[in-house]
């Protein structure tokens, strides 16, 4: 049961935020003008975190199970979820706006599709 609560975490929680902060890290120094340093890495990075932070999908999942529950029991949605909510769609937007084979591109790295993810 241990393991399972960590899975629910990594993916609800630790990778969606740490795929917001790899984002602001790709598109803060593009936008301010500042020297771009390992681009390639983080694009991986957010690349591979993609498959693992769906917050977007628990939130649907989080709401059909609270339509379910809703017969059983008194539930109400507190901040906390709507705090998830817009979480969830500052990541959904972000990753929207990103286009990462262009920002590797700019830093004349390798290309993503090579011999990467």
């Amino acid at each position: 049961m241990r393991l399972l609560a960590v899975w629910v975490f990594l993916c609800s929680a630790l990778l969606p935020i740490t795929l917001l902060g790899v984002l602001a890290a790709l598109l803060l120094p593009e936008r301010f003008g500042w020297g771009q340093a390992h681009t390639g890495v983080l694009a991986r990075a957010a690349l591979a975190m993609e498959h693992w932070a769906m917050p977007e999908v628990q939130v649907l999942a989080v709401l059909v199970a609270l339509m379910k529950l809703g017969r059983l029991a008194d539930v109400t949605i507190g901040p906390g979820f709507w705090c998830y909510v817009g979480m969830s769609f500052a990541l959904l937007m972000a990753w929207r706006s990103v286009d990462l084979e262009t920002l590797v591109a700019a830093t004349g790295e390798r290309r993503l599709t090579e011999g990467g993810s």
